[in-house]
């Protein structure tokens, strides 16, 4: 009675599947120790889990179920993109989800009840326009970057697009960039209105386009930032990011290594190593060979393993 399973220890199947029964399973937990009741709760994640495994990614899943003298139904989600996009002039969503599959953040954290998956997790999502305020928080959560925000303005022959955005720099608002397609193709200028970040390191920018555009332009370009470009890649620290724990106080390699984690990636430091002496070296006015070097820590190049079985010749 004390035994509660979920996860790949009840059975491995897809990411999803672990998620709900941990729910199930938490809630479970809860109701007995807490004594309350969560039978609406449970049974609810329950009909989410049976839907799931109805959808197409889980073909296999019914095959293995099957065998097992345990009977389950496919099909029943909805598999129609949305064409409508909406009232003019009103900022709202836009969903390009083309593809059925078991996701739906953007219907649980809609507070408004504005995005449905059609009562099947695997279903493709549809906006109720009625309802939708153009808070952009569906686009924010959208682990595909497959929400976009738009409003349109007729008399000034623009448009304002809103875009899911989590690379690096994050563009300021009155900055120019420029905006690109689906595949990444440049079709317009554009100007950030807004930015909208978010601790979960995926932002909203804002741009505004030409009309034409507003269907076309889903991705931008900026331009190149000297502060911002990486010294490290393997952890992803910047110009700034190095120069910034500097003035903080982080003088020696060693210490911004610990504070930063540069070179603690899989290339060991190869390649940011003397980048971070460098500007060390220039922020703190010293000769490069007045700075320690840090410490390095076999192998310090990518070694095959026949080198250390049979011997390296080399």
């Amino acid at each position: 009675p004390n035994l509660f399973v979920a996860g790949d220890v009840s059975g491995i199947e897809e990411a999803t599947t672990a998620m709900l029964e941990g729910k199930i399973v938490g809630l479970m937990v809860s109701s007995e120790k807490k004594n309350v009741n969560l039978s609406g709760e449970i049974k609810a994640l329950l009909r989410e889990l049976e839907d799931f495994r109805r959808g197409p990614v889980s073909e296999r899943v019914r095959r293995g179920l099957s065998k097992m003298g345990i009977k389950t139904v496919s099909g029943g989600f909805r598999t129609e993109v949305q064409r409508s996009k909406g009232p003019v002039g009103k900022l709202r969503a836009v969903i390009e989800c083309p593809q059925p599959i078991p996701c739906n953040p953007c219907e649980t954290v809609c507070v408004f009840g504005a995005i449905s998956t059609g009562g099947n997790i695997n279903g493709i999502p549809w906006v109720d326009y009625d309802k939708c305020t153009g808070c952009g928080l569906c686009a924010l959560k959208c682990p595909g970057l497959a929400i976009f925000m738009v409003k349109e303005d007729v008399e000034k022959k623009e448009a304002i697009v809103g875009i899911p955005y989590e690379l690096l720099p994050v563009p300021e608002e009155g900055e120019k960039v420029l905006g690109t397609d689906r595949d990444g193709k440049p079709v317009c200028e554009a100007v950030v209105e807004k930015v909208v970040k978010s601790k979960d390191k995926t932002h909203l920018v804002y741009l505004r386009v030409p009309l034409k555009y507003m269907d076309a332009v889903r991705g931008f370009m900026v331009s190149p930032r000297e502060k911002y470009e990486f010294v490290c890649r393997c952890e992803e620290v910047t110009v700034q990011d190095i120069e910034k724990a500097i003035d903080e106080g982080y003088t020696d390699y060693e210490e911004l290594r610990r504070y930063l984690r540069i070179g603690m990636g899989p290339c060991g430091g190869r390649t940011c190593r003397l980048l971070t002496l460098m500007i060390l070296a220039k922020k703190t006015g010293k000769k490069m060979e007045e700075l320690s070097p840090g410490t390095f820590r076999p192998p310090t190049i990518p070694v095959p393993f026949n080198a250390f079985l049979e011997g390296d010749k080399n």
